[in-house]
């Protein structure tokens, strides 16, 4: 067999390099192996586990909270609630890049300190608000400490990944806050109890826990920015290494756009999803949905909850390792259109049979769609393999994240307002909405083309081992010398 060499002026790696390194970083590791470290991931997956659940543990409770304020009329008590939710929703959008850019500065690991502590102390005051401003302000600091928690984690976990162990490392960050929403609001639920404490206990049991997660961060938690990491990092500092790029440096540079808009696409889609699916499962079957009653809506939201996480978990770095990134993101976007047509087709089955085979239409509904939760993962790894600067990567992942956030938002409110049109009009007998996801996602494949070098490669292939292959690319991530 003949071999390849790869000629480059760049550093040597190999699949033990940790992802996100720069010509002044040497590059150590203390085991030969590619395993993880399970304290490291675990600390910052409790992050991101105790934040979900901590936003979600005040859903059940915020509404009666609201109508007990003296003053306000029953007819305010959804607007207050729900300026309270986008209030909470755009601090974390105008500070994500903040939090990003800092974390460039001063370490990881101070930025991740601060947030823990201050969304711990914002949540456990929340259940103490009393008054609608209160509410309102509370908001806003929980909103802004939890995007820093996000930003922080999510790089974090980057910086302490291969490119062999990157897959395995993000679906516990992806499963980690999915798990927390799922389990959040019946712990708010539980400890609610207005006759004897109001709504202090969930927020102080919340608050709780995530100072419990901030002193164990403190404790073993390891900074893994290069210029800072300590001797017991797999990242040796060399030299001081600064944010070596502007906002706009980050944007421009090779590889990144064509990253950015995989990652936003698919963002819009998800939100997409996420919109229209709890409307189309309780709307009526006469009107466009599946007539499902709350007890039916919450089993199926559930099983489909847990399918993600078997997904996320067991089946995607299974998948990636044989496939690679770009050709797993390529099959799930192909797959994409064809489930949502799927679920879409179920309203006809059901205004079609005498008897509807609820029970198959509902596992339908919950599993299938799962499939294409793998994408939240891959357009994660996607953003690594794009990384221009591993002295600008918080600001990098601060940009993804405001701009994922951004589309998201717009494409829940679109979403939202198509689906209510088609329904009032009858428009396609209900489906307007389901079209317009449909013709959106048959989109999708287009945003694949330009991928990172490394997103094409499998970390199962032989050929990944030959020394200087992710060298041969132009250092940004995009397209060098692969054949």
């Amino acid at each position: 067999m003949t071999s390849r060499t790869y000629q480059s002026s760049s550093p040597r790696m190999d699949e033990r390099t940790p992802l996100i390194a720069s010509s002044t970083v040497a590059i150590t590791s203390n085991d030969s192996s590619n395993e993880l470290s399970v304290l490291q991931l675990s600390l910052l997956c409790a992050s991101r586990f105790v934040e979900a659940l901590s936003v979600t543990a005040v859903y059940p409770f915020i509404y009666n909270l609201v109508f007990n304020f003296p003053g306000i009329p029953r007819g305010e008590v959804q607007i207050w609630t729900g300026v309270a939710a986008s209030i909470f929703s755009l601090a974390q959008l105008l500070l994500f890049l903040f939090w990003g850019r800092t974390t460039d500065w001063t370490g990881r690991k101070p930025i991740l300190m601060i947030s823990l502590v201050g969304f711990g102390v914002s949540i456990a005051t929340l259940g103490l608000a009393g008054s609608k401003w209160d509410v309102v302000i509370l908001s806003f600091l929980a909103g802004a400490f939890s995007s820093g928690i996000i930003v922080t984690s999510r790089t974090m976990v980057a910086e302490n990944s291969t490119f062999v162990t990157q897959a395995r490392a993000f679906s516990f960050l992806v499963a980690a806050p999915s798990i927390g929403g799922h389990i959040g609001p019946h712990l708010g639920s539980a400890l609610s109890n207005p006759d004897k404490h109001s709504y202090a206990l969930p927020g102080l049991v919340s608050g709780a826990a995530i100072l419990l997660v901030a002193i164990a961060c403190y404790i073993w938690l390891d900074e893994t920015l290069p210029s800072r990491a300590s001797s017991t990092s797999t990242i040796e500092p060399v030299g001081e290494i600064r944010p070596d790029m502007s906002v706009c440096q980050v944007v421009v540079a090779p590889g990144v756009r064509p990253a950015l808009g995989t990652v936003l696409y698919a963002g819009m889609l998800s939100s997409g999803l996420a919109t229209v699916l709890p409307m189309y499962l309780f709307t009526p079957v006469h009107l466009g949905g599946l007539g499902l009653n709350l007890s039916q809506l919450s089993r199926t939201m559930a099983a489909r909850g847990l399918a993600q996480v078997i997904c996320i978990l067991g089946v995607f770095p299974f998948i990636q390792k044989r496939l690679g990134t770009g050709s797993l993101l390529r099959y799930c976007a192909t797959a994409w259109p064809v489930v949502l047509a799927l679920v879409a087709g179920q309203n006809p089955l059901l205004r079609a049979a005498r008897n509807p085979p609820l029970g198959f239409v509902l596992m339908l509904v919950a599993v299938i769609p799962s499939g294409i939760s793998m994408v939240s993962v891959g357009t994660q790894l996607i953003l690594n393999d794009a990384s221009p600067s591993s002295g600008a990567f918080g600001t990098y992942i601060g940009v993804a994240l405001t701009l994922q956030s951004v589309a998201g938002g717009v494409s829940s409110e679109v979403m939202t307002a198509i689906y209510s049109l088609g329904i009032s009009q009858h428009i396609l007998w209900g489906l307007l909405g389901w079209v317009c996801l449909i013709v959106l996602a048959a989109g999708f494949p287009v945003t694949l083309f330009g991928l990172p070098a490394k997103s094409e490669i499998s970390p199962h292939r032989s050929e990944f081992n030959q020394p200087g292959l992710l060298a041969a690319e132009d250092g940004h991530g995009a397209r060098g010398g692969l054949p």
